[in-house]
């Protein structure tokens, strides 16, 4: 198993702890028992020898906690301006926005079928962004 494996469960933990401060998580308590049920296991492969560093533990809070903070905010200061629809909407770009990042920041391939995913969500937000025509029934 890969050391990089090993901080998920940290990165939960750390999401867990924040989203209980918080109180923003639909949920928590059952993402709180999913944290450490992945603590357990992860204690279970350091106790088998595997190891976790120090800075390796400061990543996973920063990912976990960090990132997660700066998305709530990020989130709630964008919805001040959009109406709820079109924050939803707006929304559904964030896979897209992910593929471009591991792209561009961690090499990822641009395959065919994340092109043909990214055309079709693309032209599900052109066509949700339509403005709605009144159209009158006889």
């Amino acid at each position: 198993m890969p050391r990089l494996a090993l901080l998920l469960p940290f990165v939960l933990v750390s999401f867990a702890a924040n989203s209980l401060i918080t109180r923003h998580v639909v949920q928590q308590h059952l993402f709180v028992v999913l944290a450490a049920v992945l603590l357990v296991l992860a204690l279970g492969l350091v106790a088998a020898g595997v190891g976790v560093t120090a800075a390796g533990l400061g990543w996973a809070v920063l990912m976990g906690a960090g990132t997660t903070a700066f998305a709530y905010v990020a989130w709630y200061a964008c919805q001040r301006a959009l109406s709820g629809t079109s924050a939803g909407t707006v929304q559904l770009a964030i896979p897209i926005l992910t593929a471009v990042a591991a792209f561009a920041l961690l090499g990822e391939a641009l395959t065919t079928g994340l092109a043909v995913s990214a055309a079709l969500v693309l032209a599900g937000l052109l066509l949700a962004s339509r403005p709605v025509r009144d159209v009158a029934r006889n």
